[in-house]
């Protein structure tokens, strides 16, 4: 018995060394790690721990007319792992093959069968092999119970019965022993594969959040060959890769690494696997051959950039002196892509967001110039002989006051600045209605804030047209602005003839039907500039007048 417990443990060896191979493959890392497997992921593992329980056969013990075997480790831990259907496979294909080897043998029909049974039993028990806390002990277990079952088996079939009774007596203790001890270690040996695989996707992780941050303030700014050569910098530094390259979909953008590829910034892209990724949206990791001899062995990592459904580019992670590609280093490049995709449709809806306001501002201008432009003129050239010094007054107001309006197209100006606008503005619709229309400021003496281009002014429009002279023959507005701890608060009040509910509501539900396109867009406008502003806010009364006010935080830019 001392006999064959040493030989069965150093026989148990060569099972250990071909796991222990199998472990390191990527296939099998990405089989244990997904836990769902397809029907292809269970005939592979059913095929390898067969093959293993083969094995076991060969190397096992010639003794008294059977085999002193450790056939059962890898039908038992491929149940474990597998379930039911990989362990029963597994099992009648080491199964089958020792009752073929042996056909009319002692124990040939009652081996082939229990091997069979045992992965069956296996692969019942795998769903609380994963629950358990102590899978080690679990599985040691799970060995005493299948060996001791495939020994009950014997007893039953192998005849005569008395051999077959002696036999157990003496294999029973020694396989039992080493065949639990061997699936134990071979889950020892499955568990660090699997600590070791998260662990390094755990880094990965961090690697992926650490390039997100230092990246984002260049992605915002678009897929451009400037913020992709920043990119591909931080990305080499932080994530210790060989290169790295960011293409779009025709030019390589920014490169950073060993200068042994062939390719520099602003080559069209040649590489079909690349071309594949972005056709495919999948991420593609490849084996290339590169001239240089120290070189010989690279590995590359492909994942396509998706913007609103379409491919726009790729980023590529190259290591140099890999035989093959890690899921970890696929796992890096798929997230960053996926980062990096976000990022990019957020410039994308800042771009357009920004092409928005301006296209709103320019039927801001093009709604006011007109109207105004006629009233303007109309007024000046009224006074020209009658007032000629306020005529020539009104006329420097009028071009500084158009000036303005042609040259602010951009998302900001002082709100000192719009406030100039809005007093030439009121210059020249005061000399038009005279004494008819009276104006009060209130307004800080610091205006430390940037606002929109004619943000205010539509306001007062309104008022003034439709507050007051739509109905009335003189009115007043007032311009309020107050300042406290960073919030400025914006109000324009007249005591015109009102405004409808109606129309204050279609506002706030941002209806596009309404007439009232100053407020509208300005409302609208309001809301796409600053995060978490509310818009205009109304209080009106038919007959008492009309109060609109808005409040910006300095800083609260979107």
């Amino acid at each position: 018995m001392a006999d064959l417990l040493w030989g069965l443990t150093t026989k148990v060896s060569l099972i250990f060394l071909v796991i222990y191979i199998f472990s390191s493959t990527k296939m099998f890392i990405k089989i244990i790690h997904n836990r769902k497997f397809s029907f292809r992921d269970k005939i592979i593992l059913a095929m390898v721990f067969g093959f293993m329980g083969i094995l076991g056969t060969y190397s096992g013990i010639p003794y008294m007319g059977a085999i002193v075997n450790n056939r059962m480790i890898g039908v038992v831990f491929g149940g474990l792992i597998g379930g039911p259907f990989v362990g029963v496979l597994s099992g009648l294909i080491a199964g089958g093959h020792r009752f073929l080897i042996d056909v009319g043998g002692f124990t040939a029909l009652s081996c082939g069968i229990s091997t069979a049974l045992e992965g069956l039993i296996a692969g019942l028990i795998s769903q609380y092999f994963f629950r358990s806390k102590n899978k080690v002990l679990f599985g040691f277990m799970a060995g005493i119970l299948t060996e001791t079952v495939q020994m009950m088996i014997i007893l039953l079939i192998a005849k005569p019965f008395e051999e077959a009774l002696s036999l157990v007596r003496i294999i029973s203790f020694p396989m039992v022993l080493t065949n639990s001890i061997g699936i134990a270690l071979m889950i020892i040996i499955y568990e660090n594969r699997l600590k070791n695989n998260d662990m390094q996707g755990a880094f990965r992780s961090e690697q992926a959040l650490r390039i997100a941050r230092e990246t984002m303030k260049y992605l915002r700014l678009g897929l451009t060959t400037d913020a992709s050569q920043n990119v591909v910098r931080i990305i080499r530094d932080i994530a210790s890769v060989d290169a790295v390259a960011i293409t779009d979909h025709e030019r390589v953008l920014a490169y950073e690494g060993i200068e042994t590829l062939g390719f520099s910034v602003g080559d069209l892209i040649h590489s079909s696997i690349t071309k594949q990724a972005m056709e495919q949206h999948v991420v593609i990791s490849s084996l290339l051959d590169v001239n240089a001899k120290k070189n010989r062995n690279l590995s590359v990592v492909i994942a396509p950039l998706i913007v609103n459904g379409e491919a726009i580019g790729t980023i590529k992670l190259y290591t140099f002196g890999k035989t093959k590609t890690s899921m970890v280093d696929e796992k890096l490049a798929s997230g960053l892509a996926m980062l990096f995709s976000t990022q990019l449709e957020l410039s994308h809806l800042d771009e357009q967001k920004h092409l928005l306001n301006k296209a709103e501002l320019s039927v801001l201008q093009a709604k006011i110039n007109p109207h105004f432009l006629f009233n303007a003129l109309n007024t000046i050239h009224a006074l020209i002989r009658i007032e000629p010094t306020h005529a020539r007054e009104l006329l420097v107001k009028f071009s500084d006051y158009f000036r303005n309006n042609i040259i602010h197209n951009g998302c900001f100006i002082t709100l000192e600045k719009e406030l100039d606008q809005v007093m030439a503005y009121l210059e020249l619709e005061k000399a038009r209605f005279g004494n008819r229309l009276s104006v009060e400021f209130d307004v800080p003496e610091q205006l430390d804030i940037e606002v929109p281009p004619l943000i205010i002014q539509p306001l007062i429009e309104n008022a003034i047209k439709h507050g007051i002279f739509e109905y009335k023959s003189s009115g007043k507005v007032r311009i309020i602005i107050s300042a406290f701890e960073g919030v400025y608060e914006f109000t324009i009040e007249d005591d015109g003839v009102g405004i409808d509910q109606k129309i204050v509501d279609s506002i706030y539900k941002l209806d596009e039907k309404t007439n009232c396109i100053g407020l509208m867009t300005t409302h609208k406008r309001l809301l796409a500039t600053y995060k978490n502003n509310k818009g205009l806010y109304f209080e009106t009364k038919p007959g008492s007048g009309t109060l609109v006010s808005f409040s910006i935080s300095r800083g609260e830019k979107v």
